[in-house]
């Protein structure tokens, strides 16, 4: 099985609102959720390059993805591995989730990769509290109930192992 290390960005602006991409993946498949379909809302970012660490994939990623250069980029606050099927094969996705803050909430798609204009359908600030109550699928789906701490300032001490 392929691994994946990857980062992914827990975007707060200073209402705390939480950035999350729409996406569209059809070639994304989750063993454990057989019956999980496109399209779900995911926190940004992507995989960690050669060379790379966390935190620079961080900034790259945010750029990329958003065009925000003035974010502050906090610690690491989640971890989870997920098994899933990608693009034909067969891949172990290691997912660290970092906080990041910033003023800025105009996002431009200008980094965006060809796959990344085809697979994401929308961007949108979601207030914490409508993550609770939506009707579309969140991923990871306990996203709007371990969200809820952070924007109370409750930041974890070590990174939390989470289920993806």
């Amino acid at each position: 099985m392929e691994i994946r290390d990857t980062v992914r960005l827990l975007i707060l602006d200073r209402e705390e609102r939480l950035l999350l991409m729409q996406v569209q993946d059809n070639t994304l498949s989750d063993p454990k959720r057989p019956d999980l379909r496109p399209p779900f809302w995911v926190t940004l970012g992507g995989g960690i390059e050669p060379g790379e660490d966390v935190a620079a994939a961080a900034r790259r990623e945010l750029v990329e993805e958003t065009g925000l250069t003035g974010a502050s980029i906090g610690p690491a606050v989640w971890y989870g591995e997920q098994p899933v099927r990608w693009k034909g094969r067969a891949m172990l996705f290691r997912e660290t989730f970092l906080l990041v803050r910033t003023e800025e909430t105009r996002l431009s798609d200008l980094g965006w990769s060809d796959e990344e204009r085809h697979a994401i359908r929308a961007m949108r600030w979601w207030p914490v509290a409508a993550l609770l109550t939506t009707t579309e699928v969140i991923l990871p789906p306990l996203l709007p109930t371990l969200i809820q701490p952070i924007v109370r300032g409750q930041i974890p001490d070590a990174m939390m192992a989470i289920e993806l």
